[in-house]
């Protein structure tokens, strides 16, 4: 598998507990080789890591693989979650919506 860079994003927070959480995308791509094919599957991955004062570090990570067969629509759903700034912990619920989302495009386009 491997993993590319698609884009980062650092916000500051100032209330409560004052820190700065980092939130890095990544673009995952597989091959699913068979006999006579070689199939590239998408997915993504998002990692955050929130630093407090005093050098206290926070980490988290989340994976979906195998999500999209083409590229373009991965690189649409990455965008759509670094626009939203979704975390690792809302990452299954961006994938449920964005299934939610492609299934009523179906239904609705016949």
């Amino acid at each position: 598998m491997q993993r590319r860079l698609f884009d980062e994003i650092e916000i500051d927070f100032t209330e409560d507990e004052p820190h700065r959480m980092k939130l890095t995308y990544y673009l995952l791509t597989d091959s699913v080789r068979e006999e006579y094919c070689d199939l590239k599957v998408y997915g993504a991955e998002i990692d955050k890591e929130d630093v407090f004062s005093g050098g206290i570090c926070e980490n988290e990570s989340k994976i979906i693989k195998n999500l999209f067969f083409r590229l373009s629509e991965a690189e649409d759903f990455l965008e759509k979650l670094v626009v939203a700034k979704v975390t690792p912990m809302g990452l299954m619920s961006a994938v449920s919506e964005h299934v939610s989302e492609k299934i009523k495009q179906l239904i609705y386009e016949e």
